[in-house]
C-alpha cells in the first residue's frame, strides 16, 4: 500500500499548532498535551526502522484516556529509502490510559478510524490471549500476556467502543462537525 491508497480526511484533523491555539487554555493542559505528544513519538521514535518524523496531526484527544495523533514520515530518510518496498508517508498513533500502538499500511481517514483499527487488533489478541494461543504477528503488541492485564485491557476496549467509537458526542474528536465547543 502506498500513502495514495490512504485517503486521510484533513477536515478531522488538526495540524498539532492549531490544535494547541484552539483547544487548549491553559499551562496545565499545554503540559498534559506536551507530555502525552511526547509518549506517542516516543512510539514511533522506539522503533529503529522508523526514520523522523516531519508533520503532527491531533485527530483525538480525552487525555488521560486517549489520544490519536497521525505522523507524516519523512520517506526522503535514509532508513525509508532502504525499504524495497517504499515507505508509508503517515503514521497513526494511539496513545493513553491503555497499551500504545501505532498503525502503519492500513488506510485510516480519521481518528474514529484509527480507534477502531486499534480495538480490532487487541480484539483479536484477546481471543487469542482467551484461547490459548500464540500470537504470532501480534506479539508487537506491547501488553503483558497475564489474565489481570487482559481484563483490564477488556475495560478500556469496552471504554473505547461505548464512548468513543460509537457515542454520538464522543469526548474530543476535534474535527468532528458535531463536536461541541
Amino acid at each position: 500500500m502506498t500513502a495514495c491508497d490512504i485517503d486521510i480526511d484533513f477536515d478531522l484533523v488538526f495540524r498539532e499548532n492549531d490544535f494547541r491555539q484552539r483547544f487548549l487554555r491553559s499551562e496545565e493542559e499545554e503540559s498534559g498535551f506536551a507530555d502525552i505528544e511526547a509518549k506517542a513519538q516516543a512510539v514511533l521514535s522506539a522503533e529503529p526502522w522508523c526514520p523522523p518524523t516531519t508533520e503532527t496531526y491531533v485527530a483525538a484527544y480525552c487525555p488521560p484516556i486517549v489520544a490519536v495523533f497521525l505522523y507524516k514520515i519523512d520517506t526522503q530518510h535514509p532508513i525509508a529509502l532502504e525499504d524495497e518496498d517504499g515507505f508509508p508517508e503517515w503514521a497513526w498513533v494511539v496513545v493513553g490510559d491503555l497499551p500504545p500502538l501505532y498503525i502503519l499500511y492500513v488506510p485510516i481517514g480519521d481518528g474514529v478510524g484509527a480507534l477502531r483499527v486499534y480495538i480490532e487488533m487487541y480484539q483479536t489478541w484477546l481471543k487469542r490471549f482467551d484461547a490459548g494461543l500464540p500470537f504470532e504477528e501480534l506479539d508487537d503488541l506491547e501488553i503483558p500476556k497475564d489474565a489481570e492485564h487482559a481484563d483490564m485491557l477488556r475495560v478500556r476496549l469496552k471504554l473505547l467502543t461505548k464512548n468513543f467509537v460509537e457515542a454520538l458526542r464522543p469526548p474530543l474528536f476535534p474535527g468532528l462537525p458535531f463536536q461541541v465547543e
